[in-house]
């Protein structure tokens, strides 16, 4: 082989382990609490600690702690009075469109449901859930 097809051969190999990484990286986040799901009664589940290690919920624990309620249009378990009360919007269950519904930014999480990135940190709070990422420590 010339010098030329070793480049192209060498060129092909690194996008191929640059998308194997890629992939890997992308279904590390898989298996974690859904960021959107039908609202049922139950017991609210307590936050974690901000200076605790963030560990993401399971399903069960997040659809466990979402009640469900008559007046609440978009159905993400916040009453269309809290939504009015929190600024947030009752026609839609995830206002700062940021992954988590309103219900679980108030209740589980502790973000704020009206900004995508509650810590400031460039991520959004849907994505650093999902990583095991704490949404109120920049960085964490």
């Amino acid at each position: 082989m010339d010098r030329k097809q070793i480049i192209i051969v060498a060129g092909a190999a690194l996008v191929l382990v640059v998308g194997v990484a890629a992939a890997i990286a992308l279904t590390r986040g898989r298996g974690q609490a859904p960021v959107s799901s039908p609202a049922l009664s139950s017991p609210a589940v307590s936050a974690p600690s901000v200076n605790a290690p963030f560990e993401p919920l399971t399903d069960e624990e997040v659809l466990a702690g979402r009640p469900s309620s008559p007046g609440d249009a978009d159905a993400d378990g916040l009453s269309d009075e809290e939504e009015a009360r929190l600024g947030t919007n009752p026609r839609s269950s995830d206002t700062d469109l940021d992954g988590l519904l309103d219900w679980d930014e108030v209740n589980v999480y502790k973000t704020d449901p009206t900004k995508a990135d509650t810590d400031g940190d460039g991520v959004d709070d849907g994505v650093e859930v999902r990583q095991g990422r704490n949404p109120l420590v920049p960085g964490m």
